[in-house]
């Protein structure tokens, strides 16, 4: 987060245009995951190394980071409590993928 109140995206545009960029930079995320297992999997080869498909994958996470921390205007409680709902979520779908996975190798 940027502490920095000269930093305030939101002088610049509206909660709208930041949710319209957070979807933009969610596409190029994974685009980016996409091409980080290209690159490991090799069967569909492409000239980025492994590193760099990693290095961009951090990238793009971080440029979602970024449109989230800008979208709530860098207040920590409202990051926070979206972050902790989102882990919630997350450790719940987890649980539900891991079901999934284990039924499937019943069979």
């Amino acid at each position: 987060m940027i502490k920095d109140k000269n930093l305030r995206v939101l002088d610049y545009i509206d909660g709208k245009e930041i949710l319209i960029q957070m979807g933009e930079e969610g596409s190029e995320l994974s685009k980016a995951a996409i091409k980080f297992y290209r690159a490991i999997d090799m069967k569909n080869p492409t000239p980025v190394s492994i590193n760099e498909a990693y290095e961009n994958l951090v990238e793009e996470f971080g440029d979602v980071l970024n449109c989230i921390y800008a979208y709530y205007d860098d207040d920590e409680d409202c990051i926070l409590a979206f972050t902790s709902k989102a882990n919630e979520i997350a450790n719940e779908k987890r649980k539900r993928w891991i079901k999934r996975l284990k039924e499937r190798n019943q069979f």
